[in-house]
């Protein structure tokens, strides 16, 4: 595994599990209630304006949606 430890390569196998778990519609990218679902999935309560202000965040080339990527950015941002 290039430059990557074992538990970074583990979390990032959870990370892709748990991102194709939350794509409901197997597009290959998280909706706003996608993401919504993961949360409320996960036992995190956002209410809307901070759902929608934490998918802005998120979605960082304004698609309307979560890619892969973007969801690891927002994975590790969660864990700060």
């Amino acid at each position: 595994v290039s430059g990557a430890s074992a538990s970074e390569t583990e979390r990032r196998r959870a990370l892709r599990e748990a991102f194709a778990r939350y794509d409901m519609d197997g597009s290959g990218r998280i909706s706003r209630t996608e993401l919504y679902r993961a949360f409320r999935a996960a036992g995190v309560r956002y209410d809307a304006a901070t759902l929608d202000a934490v998918f802005r965040e998120a979605d960082i080339d304004g698609s309307g949606d979560i890619s892969f990527s973007e969801f690891l950015r927002l994975a590790r941002a969660l864990d700060r």
